[in-house]
């Protein structure tokens, strides 16, 4: 049985207490946004590993597994929003963030499960939408 904790990246730096309960306590821990597309790739031709990796290195430390969570969520990278790609150039780069992502994570013993979609379909079926001045960004509604 795993017994799991969700956290932000924040929170196991230094010597921050969270860090020592999650460390302690949970079997497996889910990075709260550090692997959305958000942070990995927040525009064009960028990437950023730094907190992915950390979590990784965390739960190799702590001998805990890792829940990759929501990648595919409003929490996209702003660039994908307010561009005015159409949605074959939306999915081409959902495409490409999902497999480098896939490609650095798979099959790392660490890594056990990844919640792929989140906040992205209301309970009637229905896309969850764009709020204005919030800073959702949903581009996923447009590739339908």
């Amino acid at each position: 049985m795993y017994i799991g904790a969700t956290s932000f990246y924040q929170r196991i730096e230094g010597n921050h207490a969270e860090s020592k309960i999650l460390a302690k306590e949970f079997s497996y821990i889910t990075p709260a946004n550090s692997f959305k597309q958000t942070y990995v790739h927040p525009e064009p031709g960028k990437w950023r590993w730094e907190q992915p990796d950390a979590w990784i290195k965390y739960a190799e430390e702590n001998n805990q597994y890792v829940r990759i969570h929501g990648p595919i969520a409003p929490q996209a990278s702003r660039w994908a929003m307010e561009d005015n790609r159409s949605a074959k150039e939306l999915e081409k780069n959902l495409e490409e963030y999902m497999t480098a992502l896939c490609k650095r994570y798979n099959g790392h013993e660490k890594v056990l499960w990844m919640d792929v979609i989140n906040e992205t379909i209301n309970s009637d079926g229905s896309w969850h939408k764009a709020k204005p001045g919030f800073k959702w960004e949903m581009p996923w509604e447009r590739i339908g």
